[in-house]
């Protein structure tokens, strides 16, 4: 070995905050978040839409909401009919997931309509429901069961369906109820 590959050996590697952050790739992260940023200022300044806010303006309506407190009661004021909706969502979807998973006659009858309900925009018939019942709680908790519901219904009935005949075996010898 010659001095020079001795001497690079021993050289310790470079390290410090710098470069562990170069190294997690952290920094593409935040130049991506940057990039979005500046795209997003650069759109709202080009005056192609006087109601697309720019970067700025929003984040300092944020920082504003944040600092007066009603950040904080514009979410709890969202959460109740989200949690109102997820409530109705999984106890009506993943009740008749599992009844079409264990009778067929269940499964006949519901399947179709679950199948339609996940197929079909969701999205684009909610206007429809604040148009009928207003932009009261009632439209909200609707929206949100219209979108969350046939998808629970649905991954419960598969869950349901695809038990593996081997835990079937299992639950039977274990003294299982049978149906």
């Amino acid at each position: 070995m010659t001095s020079a590959n001795i001497t690079a050996q021993r050289r310790p590697l470079p390290s410090g905050p710098a470069l562990r952050l170069w190294q997690s790739g952290l920094h593409w992260k935040i130049l991506s978040v940057a990039k979005f940023a500046l795209i997003w200022e650069f759109a709202a300044r080009s005056g192609f839409n006087f109601a697309f806010p720019t970067f700025t303006a929003t984040m300092a309506a944020l920082w504003s909401m944040i600092a007066d407190g009603s950040r904080g009661a514009t979410y709890l004021r969202t959460m109740k009919p989200l949690v109102i909706g997820l409530v109705i969502s999984l106890t009506v979807g993943i009740s008749a997931g599992v009844a079409m998973g264990l009778r067929q006659t269940v499964e006949w009858i519901t399947l179709p309509v679950f199948i339609v309900m996940q197929a079909a925009p969701m999205a684009a018939l909610i206007p429809l429901v604040t148009f009928v019942h207003g932009t009261g709680l009632t439209s909200k908790v609707l929206a949100v069961v219209m979108l969350s519901m046939p998808v629970i219904a649905m991954n419960r009935y598969k869950a349901v369906r695809n038990v593996p005949s081997s835990m079937v075996a299992m639950r039977a010898s274990y003294a299982g109820v049978t149906h």
